[in-house]
């Protein structure tokens, strides 16, 4: 949609967790930031629209193909990895015991929330993203303990992009990152106090306060062929290095945001009134310790009169 883009209010939408871990300290996430409450329908794969305020966000070069004013706001959406995970978890019964923990060991709840709004003109972009995070699990059938980690995530983007006449495209983003939350966890014996719901909502709120700063960057190239289809190819890095997080004195340092290299593509283009685009991405390429089948993506959109239709 040419000039101000479609508001997007409030949306429901189902994401089951690929790769996540709170056992162990060292553990690594296959985490993805600027998602949207579209590209999750496709099963993650961010399409980068000629008309999307967005989408410097995944590769600053699109910005060199942006035409015109784009607007987005409003576009927010809650996230959780399944009803069956919720429902294991809402119908505990303390009054039971150490049983009441039974068929949910090592099963996570996983709960989430994001927003996006960005404006972009001729090969500028301003975006502003906020993600929510919250992991809970029960481990440990013999001595059980809770685990449960929450983020929350700013960030503040400004992007640069040019299309040069051969049809390749560069561009860069720098941003700052604020980081809030931490990882609280209770023993068996704090998980059966009568006082457990309580204690979990201080210390939750305790981690809220928590929080670390940082500055990061984006380099992207791509390569779009003005033919039927406009097939388009580019490699964006994300977090160049890796984006360092700082805290204040008194406060524990937290993990940096590890970078991201990534190779995507699509087909893009509008027949008789019906639009289709098409595409994948192929993420965390630099982490080699995570199977391929987890890196990948791929989704298709028909854009019909009055509703959108997206697989992924």
């Amino acid at each position: 949609m040419k000039g101000l883009e479609k508001l997007v209010f409030t949306a429901l939408f189902i994401k089951y967790i690929i790769s996540w871990s709170i056992i162990s300290a060292h553990a690594q996430i296959l985490q993805s930031f600027y998602e949207t409450t579209d590209s999750l329908g496709r099963g993650g794969v961010r399409l980068p629209k000629l008309y999307d305020a967005r989408s410097f966000a995944w590769n600053p070069a699109h910005l060199g193909m942006n035409q015109g004013l784009n607007l987005s706001l409003g576009d927010a959406g809650l996230a959780l990895n399944g009803l069956q995970a919720y429902q294991s978890f809402s119908t505990i019964d303390f009054s039971q015991g150490i049983s009441a923990f039974d068929g949910i060991y090592g099963k996570p709840l996983w709960l989430g929330a994001l927003g996006i709004g960005a404006i972009t003109m001729q090969h500028y972009g301003l975006l502003f993203h906020q993600m929510y995070d919250l992991n809970i699990v029960v481990i440990d059938p013999v001595q059980p303990k809770l685990m449960a980690s929450y983020y929350k995530y700013d960030f503040y983007m400004l992007g640069y992009g040019y299309r040069f006449d051969s049809g390749w495209s560069i561009g860069g983003n720098i941003k700052r990152v604020v980081k809030y939350g931490g990882l609280i966890a209770f023993d068996t014996a704090q998980l059966l106090d009568p006082t457990f719901f309580d204690n979990f909502k201080q210390k939750l709120l305790n981690a809220v306060t928590d929080s670390s700063t940082g500055f990061g960057g984006d380099i992207g190239v791509s390569y779009r062929w003005d033919t039927l289809f406009n097939p388009e190819i580019g490699v964006v890095w994300q977090d160049v290095g890796y984006t360092a997080l700082v805290g204040l004195p008194n406060q524990p340092p937290m993990e940096p945001i590890r970078d991201n290299l990534i190779l995507s593509g699509c087909v893009q283009d509008n027949i008789w009134g019906f639009g289709m685009t098409a595409g994948f991405e192929y993420r965390h390429i630099r982490n080699h310790s995570e199977q391929l089948g987890k890196k990948i993506h791929l989704g298709v959109e028909l854009n019909l009169p009055f509703i959108d239709v997206r697989t992924g």
